[in-house]
């Protein structure tokens, strides 16, 4: 998946990876990190120190989720456990200190394809209209090294085409049978085997 994201948000990555980094020098084990933004916002990440010198992972949540989503905390924790040490921001999306969940029918600065009504400005929906398929296929195409790609089998999310236009640009995909879009369930332990795997 790739996210394009604001210049806020690009900063604020760029700090929170700073200090993760910063981190990685001391005895931290468990940390939450609160980052004070230019426009008054705070937002935060979790950083997670594993007993192992292996290089840290960032794991960037969807939209409307935080990172205390299930899969991605499940995620976060198998990592470190494997001896990762793991970095999780939440993306504010706006809102000041930011700990839960959005559902479709909030007022959204990034109206979402898979919410059947959602509610946004005029201004906001045409920023996202740039964000579909052919622009996330030309970033692929630009990318220096192609990247490895986990799909689930069932994930309704994704039309159809995708898989096929992902593997006419060379891209590494790796599917897990039967798992749907965030997944749950069972299919959370395939992929973080697929993921120990590319790592």
């Amino acid at each position: 998946m790739i996210a394009l994201i604001s210049n806020t948000t690009s900063r604020y990555l760029s700090r929170v990876i700073f200090i993760g980094c910063l981190l990685l020098t001391g005895p931290v084990r468990s940390e939450v990190i609160h980052e004070h933004l230019g426009n008054g916002l705070v937002v935060s990440a979790e950083y997670l120190q594993s007993d192992n010198r292996r290089s840290p992972i960032l794991i960037l949540h969807g939209f409307l989720q935080t990172r205390d989503f299930f899969t991605v905390r499940r995620l976060a924790d198998a990592l470190k456990d494997a001896g990762y040490p793991v970095l999780l921001p939440n993306l504010s999306l706006g809102i000041d200190h930011r700990r839960q969940s959005l559902a479709c029918d909030k007022m959204h600065r990034y109206p979402l394809a898979f919410c059947d009504k959602y509610t946004t400005t005029p201004g906001n929906y045409l920023s996202y209209l740039v964000l579909r398929q052919p622009r996330t296929l030309n970033t692929i195409v630009g990318l220096e090294r192609k990247p490895s790609i986990i799909l689930g089998s069932k994930d309704i999310r994704l039309g159809a085409e995708w898989k096929p236009r992902l593997q006419a640009l060379k891209a590494d995909i790796f599917e897990i049978e039967g798992a749907n879009h965030f997944f749950d369930h069972t299919h959370e332990f395939d992929l973080f085997d697929t993921i120990e795997q590319l790592l």
